[in-house]
């Protein structure tokens, strides 16, 4: 092969081994469950697209913009994991996508934006399902098509921005506003400040309109009310579970250091070689404001769950691959070897994954094995291979199963645990707008409890489950679990004994039927079925 040859077939070979390694990684994500969370926001979707509207008919405490999302994505793709999954595979092609625009327009290095784009989407895949499909994965690559519509100087584009920022703010607040910092750094680096101000005018106007109208939607609904109880009184002491013993000097500095070295061991090598770079910052100042801003908004929620830092990754990932474009750049050929063997050992030595077993690279490769039962629709491999904290799929499959032996369609049924899911998996509709149980159990909440006995009462559901093993400190304030919750909420305890019979106590779930008045012709109720 001529010399020429070879310099044209190393950027195909490399284009290649990209795209491969992208597929692969997406393939992953593909394949993942349900967590705790999905199944709440799939939930509350679902009973949204009923006519139940969120925190009034279907409760939940995160921003309404990620129910939104779920009902679009429902309404398109359907409900089930493999829906939303695919999902969340379109939207790490935005980010990709967007990744690479960055890369190119801004930082003007079309090799920034691809190795930024792949670290994000390695990361990501590191998260496993626990931590992704959540409010931060969907906003992530839009934030990054707000950063490079804040680059534009057209009044168009900070329309777009706006109405853009508007949105993710209706996902998470920090969000919207940390897509609005490009703007005002812009603005604090002009000679003339006056464009820059139209800009930034029309943009502010223009974030208005989404949450206007999603205001004026809850008030016409009558829901308005409920939001506002749920998001600004009973969120904020959710919140404060976790400044006990912080401040907020603490929680931005744990929130930075995780950044910089909690999660991705290729991105912190990479950040590291981007300060020691001689590149010039100016370009990156943009995303810098946005990284802050977003760090500090998480900093706030006071929880720093993995998930949390969804959007912040993906930033840091586009500052880690300026730091190798540098180096690489200015390094010998024995120095590049270096670099890229440092980062596969950092790659081996730190990665994104938490609450899962297994390293990421083990559990990649069970994953890949389980790829055929997965096309055939046979989770049973995945389930065994997703657990993490106390959840358990393949026992929220079984009772699933039994809600629906136990109930028909038009019936109600009650699970008193944090496994939303089962509703949209058993096809059954919950009693109560209470989906999942922390309201009901949680040390600083005592109002849900009546409502939710009222609900019960007037929806008669045919069968309950109460939970066992979901002790959840952070979220719920005390060490219960939802069964010793049941077991010490009389009120609930008397209306079981009163209309309903224990058919077991065995296993994860103690099971509940109704039992059938005297005078009743229709069929007798579900024989006890297998504990799960």
């Amino acid at each position: 092969m001529k010399p020429e040859a070879r310099v044209e077939a190393a950027p195909r070979v490399l284009v290649a081994a990209y795209a491969v390694a992208c597929a692969v990684l997406l393939a992953l994500v593909l394949t993942f469950s349900f967590g705790r969370d999905q199944g709440i926001y799939g939930e509350v979707a679902a009973r949204w697209r009923q006519g139940a509207w969120p925190y009034a008919g279907a409760w939940d405490f995160k921003p309404p913009g990620i129910f939104l999302l779920f009902v679009a994505i429902q309404g398109a793709l359907g409900s089930g994991e493999v829906a939303l999954r695919a999902a969340e595979v379109g939207s790490l092609l935005v980010l990709l996508a967007a990744s690479y625009r960055y890369g190119r327009d801004v930082l003007r290095s079309e090799t920034v934006g691809l190795v930024g784009g792949l670290l994000a989407l390695l990361t990501h895949a590191q998260l496993d399902f626990w931590h992704t499909a959540q409010p931060e994965t969907f906003a992530a690559p839009w934030l990054f098509v707000a950063l490079l519509l804040a680059e534009r100087t057209s009044l168009a584009a900070a329309l777009a921005h706006g109405i853009l920022g508007g949105i993710l703010f209706l996902v998470k607040p920090p969000l919207g506003a940390a897509a609005a910092m490009p703007l005002l750094v812009a603005f604090a680096r002009a000679s003339d400040r006056a464009p820059v101000l139209r800009r930034i005018a029309v943009a502010f106007a223009a974030s208005l309109v989404p949450i206007a109208a999603l205001v004026f939607a809850f008030h016409r609904a009558g829901a308005l009310g409920a939001l506002h109880e749920t998001l600004f009184v009973f969120a904020p002491g959710y919140t404060k579970l976790g400044w006990e013993h912080e401040t907020a000097l603490t929680l931005v500095y744990r929130t930075l250091e995780r950044t910089l070295t909690g999660f991705s061991g290729p991105i912190s090598l990479g950040l590291l070689l981007r300060v020691a770079a001689p590149r010039p910052w100016a370009r990156s100042a943009g995303l810098l404001a946005s990284l802050a801003l977003c760090v500090v908004g998480t900093a706030l929620q006071a929880k720093l769950f993995p998930y949390h830092f969804g959007a912040i990754l993906p930033l840091a990932a586009m500052l880690a691959a300026e730091g190798y474009a540098s180096a690489i750049a200015r390094a010998t050929l024995g120095g590049r070897v270096a670099i890229a063997i440092a980062a596969v050992g950092v790659f081996v030595a730190r990665g994104a994954g938490r609450d899962v077993q297994g390293t990421f690279l083990e559990r990649s490769a069970a994953r890949l094995r389980a790829y055929p039962a997965f096309l055939r629709g046979d989770r049973a491999p995945l389930d065994a291979l997703d657990k993490a904290a106390d959840l358990d799929l393949g026992a929220n499959r079984a009772l699933a199963a039994w809600f629906r032996e136990a109930a028909r369609p038009d019936e109600t049924v009650f699970l008193f645990g944090f496994e939303p899911a089962v509703y949209l998996a058993s096809g059954r509709t919950p009693a109560s707008r209470y989906l999942y149980d922390v309201p009901l159990r949680a040390t600083w909440s005592a109002e849900h409890r009546a409502r939710f006995l009222a609900d019960v009462r007037a929806s008669k559901p045919a069968a309950i489950a109460l939970e066992r093993w979901d002790r959840m400190k952070m979220v719920t304030g005390n060490e219960q679990d939802s069964l010793e919750a049941a077991h010490a909420f009389p009120e609930l305890m008397a209306l079981l004994e009163a209309e309903f019979t224990k058919i077991d106590d065995l296993g994860r779930f103690e099971r509940w039927v109704r039992r059938m008045p005297a005078h009743a012709t229709s069929a007798p109720a579900p024989s006890p079925a297998p504990a799960p």
